[in-house]
């Protein structure tokens, strides 16, 4: 029998405790290094030559063109529009909805910039000849904070939006979305 067919009794990989230990840390390996990867891989990667102009908000700046607070309005509007029209909205409704999203554009327009400042800070770090730690900490507690605070803000503009509309109105809303394949499990099992 070779030294490698067999462990004696006294080493150390023959505590069960330690294989555990030995394990996790493995484990624990893998799931840091994965994470790394996505969080080195996978911004880069979706980024593509023209950053995130495919993705969110994008669609409304059609290719190169920068977003603007109008062409924000205008896709929001669009939207409201198709949304009120299938809810039977009264004129007073829609006024107070489209009052709600001239505030929220402008709003819109700056997270988004905010964001792809962030991104192009991040870009920065990861394309810098030594990898600075520090800086990627940083960029993520901002990141999370930009983040929080667009999520806030986006509930505050949801909460306002449902006042508008009656509990009928809601119901219809969220059927109608659930039949088109929006909200949990509407793509399938995980």
């Amino acid at each position: 029998m070779s030294d490698f067919d067999s462990t004696p009794a006294d080493s150390p990989s023959s505590d069960p405790k330690s294989s555990r230990r030995r394990r996790r840390g493995l484990i624990g390996f893998f799931a840091l290094a994965g994470l790394a990867g996505a969080l080195l891989v996978v911004p880069v990667a979706m980024a593509g030559a023209r950053g995130f102009t495919n993705h969110g908000f994008g669609h409304c700046a059609r290719g190169d063109a920068p977003l603007t607070e109008t062409s924000v309005r205008e896709r929001m509007a669009f939207g409201a529009a198709r949304v009120l029209g299938h809810l039977d909205a009264t004129d007073e409704q829609r006024a107070e909805v489209d009052a709600i999203l001239d505030e929220l554009a402008p709003q819109v327009v700056l997270r988004r910039a905010e964001g792809a400042e962030l991104h192009s800070e991040l870009q920065a770090v990861l394309a810098a000849e030594e990898i600075d730690a520090d800086a990627l900490e940083a960029l993520r507690v901002e990141f999370l904070v930009h983040v929080d605070e667009t999520s806030a803000g986006a509930l505050g503009v949801l909460v306002e939006l449902a006042d508008v509309l009656t509990a009928e109105q809601r119901a219809t809303m969220i059927d109608r979305a659930s039949k088109l394949g929006f909200g949990p499990g509407a793509h399938g099992p995980l």
